[in-house]
């Protein structure tokens, strides 16, 4: 796929400019590019790490059918920002819409309800101590194909539904489908949010998780629990934040994760992090972070299996 990326840039650019000359509404051309230095180290040994975490390019836009309906869409792609091999890794979020006093329907490749109902209390997302680590990625904290979507806000109070097909041909029979609800809910410094999920003759999901503003400071959590259809794998996974603002621009963030595994011969994994983050602008941000984590704490999402530690240096833009 290393051809593709600027094949993609290119025809954005040519759609924005044929829609400026025919008075179409132009896409909006975005992206973030998000790398870090690291040093890993685990059961096997160290590494000093170079890598792209979640770099991303997109075109998103919306057209207005008449007073009451819009169309909308979106196209993006997960990039590769410090290899010279594929430009761009896979599709993410893509989906073509309809919206109006209603909300909002989408259809595509979508985050589900589920997975995005908590999205907000992860202080660490895309970097060795994002909270899927613990969280149940693997089969519920997901983006999903042969997706539909329903998004609207009420206030302070926003609803999501999401139907997956799952293999969505007639020999694999909606295997792997997948039904979910997400909601969230802000008033001043609280922020509520949970969500549930079924996976067609899998298991099901439910997870709760609250933050609260304060002062200077900011503390979360989120608790989820997974039920599986094979006996001893069932889950509880707990995720504790905290957030202290030392400079309007500066603050510390630590994250705490443990998942308790129903079969008691299996190891539970636990995951610890602390870093700084600074904010150059609403664009631009640097950090640095540690983690440490036992019995593959950090192999989902920051991927380094084992007992395994990581401190790194982070530079993202968002354009």
């Amino acid at each position: 796929m290393n051809k593709l990326l600027p094949a993609v840039i290119g025809t954005g650019l040519l759609i924005a400019g044929a829609a400026n000359a025919a008075d179409f509404p132009a896409p909006t051309l975005y992206g973030r590019v998000h790398v870090s230095v690291g040093m890993i180290d685990n059961d096997d040994g160290s590494a000093t790490q170079i890598k792209s975490n979640a770099s991303r390019f997109g075109m998103k836009g919306k057209y207005d059918l008449d007073s009451d309906l819009a169309a909308t869409y979106k196209l993006e792609f997960e990039i590769e920002a410090t290899d010279s091999g594929d430009n761009i890794k896979k599709g993410r979020t893509q989906y073509a819409g309809i919206k109006g006093n209603f909300g909002e329907i989408r259809v595509g490749r979508h985050d589900t309800a589920y997975k995005s109902s908590t999205s907000k209390l992860d202080p660490w997302g895309d970097t060795y101590a994002d909270y899927n680590n613990i969280l149940d990625k693997s089969e519920h904290d997901a983006r999903e194909d042969n997706s539909i979507v329903y998004v609207n806000k009420f206030d302070a109070l926003s609803l999501g539904l999401s139907y997956s097909a799952g293999s969505d041909d007639i020999a694999g029979d909606n295997d792997g489908s997948r039904a979910s609800i997400g909601a969230s809910y802000k008033t001043g410094g609280l922020y509520v949010a949970g969500g549930y999920e079924d996976v067609d003759g899998s298991s099901s999901a439910f997870k709760l998780g609250a933050s609260y503003s304060f002062s200077q400071f900011k503390l979360g959590g989120v608790v989820e629990t997974v039920d599986k259809e094979t006996a001893g794998e069932d889950e509880l996974n707990l995720i504790l934040t905290g957030e202290f603002k030392i400079t309007e621009k500066g603050s510390i963030k630590a994250v705490y994760g443990q998942t308790d595994i129903d079969d008691s011969s299996v190891q539970d994994p636990t995951m610890f992090a602390i870093g700084y983050n600074h904010k150059f602008n609403k664009k631009a941000s640097a950090y640095i972070l540690a983690v440490s984590s036992e019995d593959e704490g950090m192999d989902e999402a920051g991927k380094v299996d084992g007992d395994a530690t990581a401190f790194a240096l982070g530079l993202k833009y968002n354009f």
